[in-house]
């Protein structure tokens, strides 16, 4: 990664988005790691799958996944960080989701996939203040909007 390219991502602290995706990120030492991953350059690799990591933290986090810190399905031989992970995964098993539609019946394992349904067969939209641009999550929107170069 040259130093140069990332300076001139960096200039202005107002506008610190990756000029490769357009991710707004919140300083320059943040920004400069994100630069990173888009070239591969890592300083941590994980030995068993090889995935690399800019930050000692995301590094050893992804660790313990593999240092029997974590939850295993007894369905399978996925290991989860945490029990609230695992549940979800085990609702593929089961067919059991803790969230369904009220319109369609349809099963979701994530709150929020199954609130943008129910957004969606309500006409419920979230529409960008720049650029007008409709979405049936305000996450969805929020995060649109702080790459929404339209005024």
């Amino acid at each position: 990664m040259k130093r140069e390219n990332v300076r001139q991502d960096a200039e202005d602290d107002e506008n610190l988005a990756c000029s490769k995706c357009s991710k707004v990120l919140s300083s320059k030492r943040c920004l400069n790691r994100h630069l990173a991953t888009h070239f591969g350059h890592f300083k941590y690799y994980c030995e068993e799958c090889r995935k690399g990591y800019q930050n000692k933290c995301d590094y050893d986090q992804h660790m313990s996944k593999h240092e029997g810190r974590t939850f295993p399905c007894e369905l399978c031989s996925k290991r989860f960080a945490n029990k609230k992970t695992l549940h979800a995964h085990q609702a593929e098993h089961t067919g059991n989701y803790p969230h369904t539609c009220s319109h369609c019946q349809r099963g979701f394992i994530k709150k929020s996939s199954w609130e943008e349904l129910e957004n969606q067969h309500a006409g419920i939209k979230f529409s960008c203040r720049k650029c007008g641009k409709d979405f049936y999550l305000t996450s969805k929107r929020d995060s649109h909007e702080k790459t929404c170069n339209k005024l």
